[in-house]
């Protein structure tokens, strides 16, 4: 399991519920969905006048195209995660659409999974993230679903410091060259690495998770 990969186990209710490409990107667009923190363009422009900007980003690649657009990042300059949902839909029965549609409205009966004071799950927690366990690691991979959870690759933690690695590789630069931005857990590995080397870490606005992994932490409500 890798920071992020949550994409890749909601795939199939986006699937069975009959999410398509055109409804990712129309919510994409939805005006509650495009809002920037202030400064983000100018901030970004500025970047870009300096050195080689890189988006590396765990959301669909459905969300990311239009955030590029939005903010003047070429496709070129672009990582996220590859769902191509149309393709994959005409790959899974319907049997396993209801059955993931009924799993749904189950798992939406179960008490919220978060530990008690003294850091334990409850009986009835417990027995919910068993059943959650057996519904993503035994039965979906016996389905049609199982290309779905090979195909979507959510580049988070490992994988987006492997994207890093490859726009670096673009560049011809190392990576105690290179400077990163990141606010969660998915941006750790990344952050981590690129500290350990000599780079430039930065938490913007982060979590913990990215916080403890940087070399400098920004707390703004402005980018620039």
């Amino acid at each position: 399991y890798e920071p992020g990969d949550t994409l890749m186990l909601i795939a199939p209710f986006l699937l069975a519920f009959g999410a398509d490409d055109a409804f990712l990107r129309e919510v994409a667009r939805s005006p509650e969905n495009t809002s920037l923190i202030d400064g983000a363009r100018e901030a970004i422009r500025y970047l870009q006048e300096m050195e080689d900007f890189f988006l590396i980003s765990t959301s669909y690649e459905q969300y990311v195209s239009f955030a590029a657009e939005l903010l003047g990042v070429p496709p070129d300059n672009v990582f996220c995660t590859s769902f191509p949902i149309d393709e994959l839909s005409r790959e899974v029965e319907e049997s396993d659409k209801k059955m993931v549609k009924e799993w749904a409205r189950r798992i939406q009966r179960m008490p919220v999974i978060q530990p008690s004071s003294d850091g334990r799950l409850s009986p009835d927690c417990l027995r919910a993230k068993e059943e959650i366990d057996r519904f993503f690691w035994n039965l979906l991979p016996r389905t049609s679903f199982s290309s779905i959870m090979r195909t979507v690759r959510p580049v988070g933690g490992g994988r987006k410091f492997q994207a890093l690695r490859q726009a670096l590789e673009k560049q011809g630069r190392d990576l105690s060259e290179s400077a990163v931005i990141g606010d969660s857990i998915t941006d750790s590995v990344m952050l981590e690495k690129v500290r350990e080397a000599g780079g430039l870490a930065l938490s913007f606005n982060g979590n913990r998770y990215a916080i403890r992994c940087a070399n400098v932490a920004v707390i703004s409500d402005n980018c620039l």
